[in-house]
């Protein structure tokens, strides 16, 4: 009996796991949502796995259910009121999202198999006439180059300095002082583009609403150098001063170059424009990163639309140039119209900085809104994880193997790691082309917009600004 023994308990053991992977096959199958969150987040791979590696992907998949629904359960005991203006307010949002075990290793064992079946399927994926779309694809491209990091240098740091200087005899000694020790901190941890870092820093100039905030972070953080800044006044464009900003003496073709790049931003935005922005400005940031930015278009008031000088010549002749133009711009557009006041409730606090951080978003967006009727349509809480654990996985391919899965569902890689840069993309693509009659998920989601009658409107408009200025 004795020696028996150890048999019976390894026969109980395999009767065990079998029972529990049995019940994580059937916790998936007979469960709906979950099925579809499984089809979802395993994406093309559906076409391609066999059944027994389906199995295996399903059984980490139950766990990782298994492991969200008790960080939910957690989540709602620990959450504490977004309402609040507590100091804790800017930990609990800016806190390091950070992927479980669980979601890991889910993203892992997809990756073994996008490998295995669809790696080799990449130039399959391009359709007939890319050749012919490319220059405008590599146009829409070369605008959402990710800024990661600042290069800090004297020149920045002197922009910086002068703003500071700016900003002394505007603020009160208290903001003043607490700004400083904000920037210092900045400076020594060279966290210049950190969220939680813009968020204390708005906290302290939304308080002034004289000042322009979004322009004078930029400058406080080396994002950009405002060089000049202009309003359109009875159809003629007039260089004006934005109050704490100091922009260098323009030679005579500086200027005639930067009115030619405002005049084409009103021509194609036209009447559209009035209702969002007060005025132009035009920056540089000294690498190519940012081509256009729309800034301070929060709390019920228009805001600015810039261009970087440096990225466009002044007449914009070429194809591709005018397509990386319209491109840049409406982008920019789509945001300032996702982020209003009608889709955005500002009134819960300043959470919302210029970083464009979705899990931010999402908490002060209305239930209504273009952002939250597009996620809810188009995604879901485990496919976003999973795009999330490939933008910080070490795998240096995870994106890439990301977007292989789900080529369907996205315009390209870029858009596929973030719901807003997708909605953002999906929507200028709307505004600047034909309706797509593909089935594909990518193309439903610029559908999507003809839902809304007003943005029809605004559609219409740009489509009749951009003939008039191919005609000139």
């Amino acid at each position: 009996m004795k020696k028996k023994f150890p048999i019976i308990l390894i026969v109980i053991f395999s009767i065990f796991a079998l029972l529990k992977i049995a019940f994580f096959y059937i916790y998936i199958d007979s469960v709906r949502d979950n099925s579809i969150k499984f089809e979802s987040i395993i994406g093309a791979l559906r076409y391609s796995i066999k059944p027994y590696e389906e199995n295996s992907l399903k059984f980490t998949f139950a766990q990782l259910i298994h492991s969200l629904n008790n960080d939910i359960n957690k989540s709602d005991n620990d959450k504490i009121n977004i309402n609040s203006q507590s100091e804790n307010m800017t930990d609990y949002l800016y806190n390091v999202k950070i992927a479980s075990n669980q979601a890991i290793s889910m993203n892992n064992a997809l990756n073994k198999y996008t490998k295995k079946y669809l790696l080799h399927d990449m130039d399959k994926e391009k359709s007939p006439d890319m050749d012919k779309e490319k220059t405008i694809e590599d146009a829409y491209l070369d605008t959402q180059e990710i800024i990661t990091n600042i290069k800090w240098d004297e020149k920045k740091s002197a922009v910086q300095k002068l703003q500071m200087q700016n900003l002394k005899s505007i603020l009160s000694k208290e903001d003043y002082t607490s700004l400083t020790e904000i920037i210092d901190t900045m400076n020594s941890e060279e966290s210049y583009l950190t969220a939680s870092t813009h968020q204390k820093i708005l906290s302290i100039l939304l308080k002034y609403t004289d000042i322009d905030s979004y322009l004078i972070l930029g400058q406080l953080c080396g994002k950009f150098k405002i060089l000049a800044y202009y309003e359109i006044e009875n159809g003629s464009i007039i260089q004006k001063e934005l109050k704490a900003i100091t922009t260098d003496t323009l030679s005579t073709a500086d200027d005639k170059k930067y009115k030619n790049l405002i005049n084409m931003q009103s021509l194609l935005l036209d009447v559209i424009y009035p209702k969002y922005f007060k005025g132009f400005f035009i920056f540089t940031d000294d690498e190519k990163g940012l081509l256009a930015y729309a800034s301070d278009f929060q709390n019920k008031q228009r805001g600015y639309l810039g261009i970087d000088s440096a990225d466009f010549s002044s007449g914009i002749t070429n194809d591709f140039e005018k397509s990386r133009f319209y491109h840049s711009v409406i982008s920019e557009l789509a945001r300032v119209i996702l982020l209003g006041n009608d889709q955005v409730d500002y009134s819960k606090g300043n959470g919302i900085t210029d970083s464009d951080n979705f899990d931010i978003i999402r908490i002060f967006s209305k239930k209504d809104s273009y952002l939250m009727q597009f996620y809810n349509r188009f995604w879901d809480d485990m496919l976003y994880q999973d795009s999330f654990v490939s933008s910080i996985s070490t795998d240096e391919n995870a994106k890439k193997y990301f977007f292989l899965r789900h080529s369907r569902e996205f315009l390209n890689e870029y858009v596929s790691q973030d719901p807003f840069r997708d909605i953002i993309e999906s929507m200028a693509r709307f505004m600047l082309e034909k309706k797509p009659l593909e089935v594909e998920q990518k193309y439903q989601k610029i559908r999507f917009f003809y839902e809304f009658s007003e943005l029809i409107d605004i559609k219409q408009r740009l489509a009749l600004n951009i003939k008039h200025l191919e005609e000139q």
